[in-house]
């Protein structure tokens, strides 16, 4: 067996793993191959959303969502504690929603 064919068996493997995790039941579930898994960790941190409407859902065909984002988890984070930290001063007593300054 050939290396290229014993790497596209484990591949499939891991798959239909995912695929048969009942946290993907019944939703579209895509499954893309890594040459290098180190470099994309080196890359840092990230998220792929995708969310399809149907014209069932309300207001015509269509709807669709598509949010990617890459960042580093550190910087990220130091980020959002000194953005918050600069509005503590101008908050009121109690309970606030927060979304990221510019």
């Amino acid at each position: 067996m050939e290396i290229g064919a014993r790497w596209t068996q484990r591949f499939n493997r891991i798959e239909e793993a995912i695929r048969a995790d009942p946290l993907y039941a019944g939703e579209e579930t895509l499954v893309f191959p890594l040459q290098d898994l180190d470099a994309l960790e080196a890359f840092g941190s990230g998220v792929l959303l995708e969310r399809r409407g149907t014209e069932a859902a309300g207001s015509g065909p269509h709807q669709s969502l598509l949010l990617e984002a890459r960042f580093d988890a550190a910087a990220f984070a130091a980020r959002i504690m000194l953005d918050a930290a600069r509005r503590l001063p101008l908050l009121a007593p109690g309970a606030h929603s927060y979304s990221l300054g510019s």
